[in-house]
Formats: structure tokens, sequence, C-alpha cells
């Protein structure tokens, strides 16, 4: 069924403001407390839903990341964040390690990927956009946790953050794959790389 309330309810102010100049006192007052007034008269609007702006708000969802849980040194890592922007406009992915940025990806600016020093940490730029990222000749000081942050541009800004650890292993000649196997093993129902994100 139409909702007619929000279309009544700004025909009875529009009336009411042309003939005292105290309702138009109060139809100034509606206007300041509108987004109060919205949530009283429409209590069950869901979040991200249709209020009396009758508009959708587009939230980023499903927010994760594959980061490798063991990786030999020496090698190269590939760092993977998923998201869907369900129809709102990215505004910037960022890569943190522990709670240190080393890399951001914005599509609006020029150059859109920045990398920002961090020790150990080089990004090879040529195979990293805004959900792949590639790290190169990684070393044991770069084991540790990796978040992804994603944001939406305006209006809401929407920002979800997921993290994924990575331990890079300096093997021993002798029974190398073993010891990669059981680290795989052993981080494989913890740190699969889908892990749930938080929302800012």
């Amino acid at each position: 069924m139409l909702d007619l309330r929000p279309a009544l309810v700004l025909t009875l102010f529009t009336v009411i403001a042309t003939t005292t100049s105290t309702s138009r006192g109060l139809l100034a007052q509606f206007v300041v407390d509108f987004p109060q007034q919205q949530k009283l008269l429409f209590p069950h609007t869901p979040p991200g839903g249709r209020g009396l702006a009758g508009n959708f708000v587009s939230t980023v969802k499903d927010v994760r990341v594959n980061v490798p849980a063991a990786i030999r040194r020496g090698d190269s890592a590939n760092l993977i964040c998923h998201y869907d922007m369900e129809g709102a406009v990215l505004y910037t992915v960022k890569w943190y390690k522990g709670k240190r940025e080393f890399f951001r990806y914005t599509p609006k600016e020029n150059p859109s990927m920045k990398a920002f020093p961090v020790l150990g940490i080089t990004v090879e730029r040529s195979k990293s956009n805004g959900s792949h990222l590639t790290l190169t000749a990684v070393e044991p000081t770069m084991s540790g946790k990796y978040s992804c942050e994603v944001s939406a541009d305006s209006p809401s800004f929407h920002t979800m953050v997921v993290s994924g650890e990575m331990e890079v292993v300096a093997l021993l000649a002798r029974g190398s794959h073993l010891m990669v196997g059981y680290l795989l093993l052993q981080s494989y129902n913890t740190r699969v790389g889908h892990m749930r994100g938080k929302t800012c």
C-alpha cells in the first residue's frame, strides 16, 4: 500500500504556515528537527531504508580478506580485499600492518595508489590495485596482523575493517615442506581469510 504520510505531513504544515506567524515558527522548528521528527513519525523505517527524503542509503558490505596464513621467507605475498559497494561509490581502500598504514588506494586521486614507508614492507605497484596487494621479498619481521579498511564516498562515508594474520617462516633446509604443511594446517580453522568485518 502506498504510504501517504510524508505527503500529508508536509501538506499540513504548508497550509498552516500560510495562515499565522506562530505556525510559520512551528514549521521552521520542524525543518530544524527534521531527522528526529522522521524517527518519531516513522519509527519502523529500517537503517539504509527510505524515510521522508525518499532516498536509499548505500553502504559497504560483505568485506573480507585473503591473507596468506604462512609464507616462506623471500617469497611474494598476495593479499586480497573483497568488498561489495552495494551501489555506493568507493572512496578509499587502506591497508595496515598492525596500526600503521602502508598502502592506500583512492580512485578519485592522481596518482590513485600511495605507499607509505613501513620497515620491511615493499609493495609491488604493478600488481596492486583497489582489491589486490602484492608484497615482495617478505621477511620474518613482516609477520603479524594485516587489515583492510574500505570506505564509501559521501554521503554515508560508511567504513568497514577486516583483518588477517600472516606468518613469514625462515625454513630449515631439511623437512621444510613438512613445516609449511603443519603451519597451514594449524592456521586453517582460524585464518582462512574470511574474517568478519567491524563497522566504523
